[in-house]
């Protein structure tokens, strides 16, 4: 069994800036997740949740998402940090946050993903899920490896390219690193054509098989957790949106609808400027089928319901055979009447 570890003192460590103290009960920090003021610590019961994002766990938890560890791993090496314990209390100052642009790394993460390549098991796995080899070209999906990191940002450093504003780099002492625990898909997350994050999709994994390239832990960029945004015509009336960055890229493809892909069903800070600014009339959930027994799901589907409606949007859910838990696996099932029932919503 896990022991608790103080939150204050795992957020120190983690480098996470505090925002404000509220009489050592509880704080709020700026929120590596996403990059809002509204990560809230409770010294009580060691947890946290962001009032923005809606990312939420205990100290171990937050250790581990940072870092792409298991719960297991983090707790070993937070075993060996010595100053760690179950007591916490607030040492740091609050530090005034001031509200910034957010810089989009569109240029340096294109050249990252250029200097890779994508391995043969990685295209077949795209492919089984729909995507064609121009597809795959078109949203340039690369492999992540681990050997070799050091000189690929070395090389792109002599091409000019300033890689500390690439999320996911760090300095450790003399040498630029890549803060990633295992090999994998490396999935772009674009949005009206800019690249703002990268995913990796884990070839192995315990928890959690989508990580973003991040490294807030380790004093580099955090990718802000974007949600995707990919167009269709102007002309259409329906907009998609759907939980994860492949599904939404998939789904796009199949379909040419209009899609947004939040990063989690809880992720939806991004929805209301998209609502406002877009002309479609409707908004169409196609979050997983899981909704069913789900009830963070369902939540979620509530919340994405009242955003639609709050900006005068006509909502409507989508449905299909529970065999097929996602919506991208409903797609490339390759059901003529699936295609054809989206051409008609379309129209």
């Amino acid at each position: 069994m896990y022991r608790d570890f103080a939150i204050t003192e795992v957020a120190y460590l983690l480098h996470l800036r505090l925002v404000k103290t509220h009489n050592n009960i509880s704080a709020d920090y700026v929120c590596p997740f996403c990059g809002k003021k509204k990560l809230n610590v409770n010294l009580t019961n060691n947890k946290f949740r962001c009032a923005a994002c809606g990312e939420y766990g205990n100290a171990l938890t937050l250790y581990a998402k940072l870092n792409g560890l298991s719960n297991s791993e983090a707790y070993k090496k937070l075993k060996d940090e010595e100053e760690i314990t179950s007591i916490g209390y607030i040492t740091q100052s609050p530090q005034p946050v001031a509200e910034k642009k957010v810089y989009v790394p569109d240029t340096e993460l294109r050249a990252l993903l250029n200097a890779f390549g994508l391995s043969y098991a990685h295209r077949e796995n795209l492919k089984s899920r729909g995507l064609s080899d121009s597809q795959i070209e078109k949203y340039n999906f690369k492999s992540l490896l681990l050997i070799g990191q050091s000189n690929i940002l070395n090389g792109l450093r002599q091409k000019g390219i300033d890689i500390e504003k690439i999320p996911g780099v760090y300095k450790e002492f003399s040498s630029y690193k890549l803060n990633c625990s295992g090999k994998g898909i490396l999935v772009p997350s674009y949005y009206d054509g800019k690249l703002r994050g990268v995913q990796i999709r884990l070839d192995k994994y315990s928890k959690r098989k989508y990580i973003w390239l991040s490294a807030t832990a380790k004093g580099g960029v955090s990718s802000g957790s974007p949600v995707t945004y990919l167009k269709g015509t102007e002309k259409e009336k329906i907009l998609f949106v759907t939980e994860g960055i492949l599904k939404a890229i998939i789904f796009h493809e199949l379909t040419g609808c209009s899609v947004v892909g939040v990063p989690g069903v809880d992720c939806q800070t991004e929805l209301p400027k998209i609502f406002t600014e877009t002309r479609c009339e409707y908004i169409a959930n196609v979050f997983d089928m899981d909704y069913l027994t789900n009830p963070n799901v369902k939540k979620a589907e509530n919340k994405l319901k009242n955003c639609a409606e709050k900006h005068n949007k006509k909502y409507i859910r989508l449905v299909w055979d529970k065999e097929y838990k996602g919506i991208d696996d409903y797609l490339s099932s390759s059901k003529d009447y699936v295609m054809n029932g989206l051409k008609c919503l379309k129209a």
